[in-house]
């Protein structure tokens, strides 16, 4: 099942085994799954024979050396794994780390999905975060509001289309030698009552899913209703 929206489910720090297993019950849906650092080899097997990519959730600043407990990009290729989110406001991350940890994806050929966001409308947040980009990721890009984490409540659609299209200007000019368009896509309580109308409204390319990734029947209908959209 392939869909020209494009999805991504952030599991966030939650005890997921059983979880992964109903996600293996769909071979043909391609969509990105983050998962805590400690099931990323259970699922990359489990998931194998599927279309799911499984990434990481995040990525030391630091490339190697005394940081117990963090785990840098080169533990995460060294496991095969090769997509890693960055950014994430639950995070908290400064501009400059920011900008470190994407080098340093960038420097180990990993895909990136990038989190932007602001606290309301300030596009010059935007474009302080989008300057961290170098110009060579493979990167997706994801716009998440600050009020509409964890909040239940989606950012107001107008809203993130005007977002939506200042963060693709911007990428234009830091990416003008590439030949395909990069993906944009909207993060912050989308669900699958909402999921359809954030689409249609807003113009985005996909969507990052937080709590609903970790109910599976109604992850199941937001496939389905951006499958029916595509």
């Amino acid at each position: 099942m392939t869909s020209n929206v494009h999805l991504v489910a952030n599991l966030k720090m939650n005890a997921v085994k059983p979880l992964l297993s109903q996600y293996q019950e769909l071979p043909d849906v391609s969509m990105d799954l983050l998962v805590p650092y400690p099931y990323l080899i259970y699922a990359q097997e489990l998931l194998r024979d599927t279309s799911i990519i499984v990434g990481a959730q995040n990525m030391s600043v630091h490339e190697q050396g005394a940081y117990t407990g963090q785990v840098s990009g080169a533990i995460l290729n060294d496991i095969g794994v090769r997509t890693v989110m960055i950014g994430h406001q639950e995070v908290s991350d400064s501009l400059e780390e920011r900008r470190e940890k994407l080098v340093l994806a960038s420097r180990l050929g990993m895909r990136i999905i990038y989190c932007v966001g602001t606290q309301g409308d300030q596009l010059s947040e935007l474009d302080e975060q989008i300057d961290c980009l170098t110009g060579s990721e493979e990167v997706l890009v994801a716009y998440e509001p600050a009020s509409a984490i964890g909040s239940g409540v989606c950012a107001d659609y107008e809203l993130i289309k005007t977002q939506v299209a200042a963060i693709r200007k911007r990428l234009a000019a830091s990416f003008s030698g590439k030949s395909e368009p990069i993906k944009v896509m909207y993060g912050g309580s989308v669900n699958n009552k909402n999921c359809l109308e954030i689409v249609k409204k807003s113009n985005v390319d996909g969507l990052l899913v937080g709590g609903v990734s970790l109910n599976f029947e109604l992850m199941l209908e937001v496939i389905r209703l951006c499958k029916q959209y595509s």
